[in-house]
């Protein structure tokens, strides 16, 4: 369906919930598109936590106009400097006042009147800002349980609440959410993550292998996402121990121990890579991994990277995630103790081109486009 001709109707103040040169996920896909209907300013968001050592990179890039950073044809980014401590009332209610302000200032830019607010991070600082837009359709995307990611749960919680409760329209990426979300407002509506499909079917063809899985053998068991809490290290290990597979983990590494269980010959932790080059790596894969542990958390997680796998036509084999087993018909689900065995019998099947088909039509249903024109149906 080709894209509506732009109206100020869809006009959007976002206030994201990465930054815009984060690994691309579902805030830039949606706002890329939402953005072929209108004008979208892109604010990135001030964090949900004080600043450590390890920020100042980032904090550094705030200092950069906006405007010297590439965004997509009607995207304008916004960068607000905030003060980098949280926890107090009174930098909660300055930040507040500064995001707010940094907002208008890139509307003005923009020529941006009387936008819609689409809040992606429910932060007290992007609350505290959002008070002073009244008049204005506001939209809450919900993401993910955001409190449990933060030892300061409870405002984060408190300041969603808020946020929920006000919002012309809420959307909810997975099951948990949704009914989550109902209790607080009624006009809430199941948009889960999605799929660029033509970005990651080239994973089918015959591009050549990244020049960091040389000699890498097969079969690789691949993976691609942060390793963090949700990883489920043991796991992972359990399957390097087999030393006829190769086991490749592509994202960010925020966990000691898994560096250190996962030391291993066999093992190749490559470190977050662009998401352009993501179809070239899955293309190697020979099953695509998702070995999650389970908790409150990751039962509220709609994996962006189901959808890729899927869209790539590589066999698919994921621990027992609830937003995974309505796809059990073209994902092998299986617990912990069984993974092993479910990995062992979707490289037997690897070459099923039926099953190969089916993985791929799940994908197109499920792209980025389709859940945009649920949105903007929502939206009118």
């Amino acid at each position: 369906m080709p894209p509506a001709e732009p109206s100020a109707a869809f006009d959007l103040l976002y206030f994201a919930a990465v930054d815009w040169g984060h690994t691309w996920q579902r805030p830039q896909q949606l706002a890329s598109r939402l953005a072929r209907r209108g004008r979208l300013v892109y604010v990135e968001p001030p964090g949900l936590r004080s600043a450590r050592p390890a920020d100042v990179p980032r904090l550094l890039r705030r200092l950069r106009p906006a405007a010297s950073t590439p965004a997509t044809e009607g995207v304008s980014l916004c960068r607000s400097l905030v003060v980098p401590f949280r926890g107090s009332a009174l930098v909660t209610r300055l930040n507040g006042r500064l995001l707010r302000r940094a907002a208008e200032q890139a509307l003005e830019r923009a020529g941006l009147r009387e936008p819609g607010v689409w809040v992606g991070v429910p932060s007290p600082e992007v609350v505290e800002a959002v008070r002073g837009l009244r008049g204005r359709p506001l939209v809450y995307d919900c993401l993910d349980r955001f409190a449990l990611f933060h030892p300061d749960g409870r405002a984060i919680d408190q300041a969603e609440t808020e946020i929920a409760a006000r919002a012309d329209l809420v959307l909810a990426t997975s099951h948990v959410l949704f009914e989550r979300m109902c209790a607080l407002n009624p006009r809430t509506l199941l948009v889960p993550n999605g799929v660029d499909v033509g970005h990651f079917a080239t994973a089918q063809g015959a591009a050549p292998a990244p020049a960091d899985l040389a000699g890498v053998a097969h079969p690789i068991l691949g993976y691609v996402g942060e390793i963090a809490d949700w990883f489920d290290v043991e796991l992972a290990e359990a399957l390097a121990r087999n030393p006829r597979w190769s086991l490749v983990l592509i994202g960010p590494l925020r966990s000691k121990r898994a560096r250190r269980l996962l030391a291993r010959p066999n093992v190749r932790l490559l470190g977050p890579r662009p998401y352009a080059d993501l179809p070239r790596y899955l293309s190697r894969f020979d099953v695509c991994l998702l070995p999650f542990t389970l908790s409150a958390l990751t039962a509220a997680v709609s994996p962006v990277k189901l959808y890729e796998y899927l869209a790539s036509g590589r066999p698919v084999v994921s621990t027992p995630l609830p937003e995974v087993q309505p796809f059990r018909h073209v994902v092998t689900v299986a617990t912990a103790a069984d993974f092993p065995a479910a990995v062992e019998a979707a490289l037997e099947a690897a070459d099923d081109a039926d099953a190969r088909e089916r993985r791929l039509c799940v994908a197109r249903e499920n792209t980025w486009d389709q859940r945009v024109e649920t949105i903007v149906r929502a939206l009118a």
